[in-house]
């Protein structure tokens, strides 16, 4: 179930985006090159996150911290 919430959120939010971007007067085969950007940054970031050792307590609260 929260991945069907999810999954509906992801895509409204990528309909608005699209939206947005065709008001601008952005055309669709540039709207098709910013999500395939979006996608392959995404996929590293995943991979990347994946990849890599959990954070001490230490960094973790520090992260927190500066957001």
């Amino acid at each position: 179930e929260q991945n069907k919430a999810f999954y509906e959120l992801a895509q409204s939010l990528e309909k608005d985006m699209r939206d947005k971007l065709k008001t601008a007067g952005v055309a669709e085969g540039e709207i098709e090159a910013i999500q395939a950007r979006v996608e392959v940054a995404m996929e590293e970031a995943v991979e990347f996150a994946s990849h890599s050792p959990p954070p001490s307590p230490a960094e973790f609260l520090q992260e927190i911290a500066s957001l």
